[in-house]
């Protein structure tokens, strides 16, 4: 390419100190298409331009006019793009579905082209007509909402008081009960994001994880329980109807349950002997 073909590809690209999107698919477009070779670190890094300048001065059978074709022919507009952002989880949910659809696992292995960097680069090298891609695209950005939507099974994990504990209570009642779950993501989670990134790693049907989260739901509440008992005891009395609307009674007015009331009328009786000895006294 001419030094002139190459100021005006440059100019087209952009400022030299960024490195954009059109800037990264020069580079995997040299790389997989015309037989560049660059080092796999190079791309996304500060050497990039450098490294494609000098790659374009040693083929003049390659012109300006060449790249632009194709980059009007591959590159859909921002606004396809527009969704798709660098959270993590969402990096995490689009990779595989993007490897799949473009055949472009290879390009997971550049070390410095990650995120959503990763992922457009992906979608801009795919050898596919605009139309399908956009609506490929489309596709994909409905899935994810969708994906997106039934989080709302999770929120539970999110309390702001309990949430990490039930995270980690979550990963515990896992490792005991749903081991197969383990396969894909055996690292611990301990916080709601990192809980539902694990959830997105498995293949469970919305029906299997609402039971999933409700038994995880009903271990917690019931330890909780246990924990609340601590010290006490169960024992069975038998009151007369009478006694049992009085109790009620005064458990409602006060907002109590029935075990609260005769835990602080005993505690009381205890404490003071008000009642009790004047009874005794006038039963004798």
């Amino acid at each position: 390419m001419s030094k002139g073909d190459q100021n005006a590809l440059h100019l087209m690209l952009g400022d030299e100190t960024q490195h954009d999107r059109f800037s990264i698919w020069l580079w995997l477009y040299l790389q997989y298409h015309e037989g560049a070779d660059f080092a796999p670190e190079g791309c996304n890094s500060p050497e990039m331009r450098g490294a494609t300048s000098g790659y374009l001065e040693t083929r003049s059978d390659i012109v300006v006019g060449d790249i632009t074709a194709k980059m009007v022919r591959l590159l859909v507009k921002d606004e396809h793009l527009a969704w798709i952002s660098n959270e993590d989880r969402q990096t995490r949910w689009l990779l595989p579905r993007l490897e799949k659809i473009t055949n472009l696992p290879e390009l997971g292995a550049l070390p410095n082209l990650l995120g959503r960097d990763l992922l457009v680069g992906m979608i801009d090298l795919w050898d596919e007509d605009l139309t399908k891609k956009i609506r490929q695209l489309q596709w994909l950005h409905d899935d994810w909402l969708r994906h997106k939507a039934l989080d709302q099974q999770f929120k539970w994990f999110q309390e702001r008081k309990e949430g990490t504990d039930r995270c980690k209570f979550a990963w515990n009642w896992i490792q005991k009960n749903e081991k197969q779950l383990l396969f894909r993501r055996p690292h611990q989670f301990g916080n709601h994001q990192e809980l539902l990134i694990f959830f997105d790693t498995t293949d469970l049907r919305e029906r299997e994880r609402k039971d999933i989260v409700q038994s995880i739901r009903q271990s917690w509440n019931r330890q909780k329980y246990l924990e609340r008992l601590e010290g006490k005891k169960q024992y069975n009395f038998i009151l007369s109807n009478k006694m049992i609307d009085l109790l009620d009674a005064m458990a409602e007015a006060n907002g109590l349950k029935r075990p609260q009331v005769l835990e602080m009328l005993v505690k009381a009786e205890a404490r003071q002997g008000a009642y009790l000895p004047e009874r005794l006294k006038l039963s004798d």
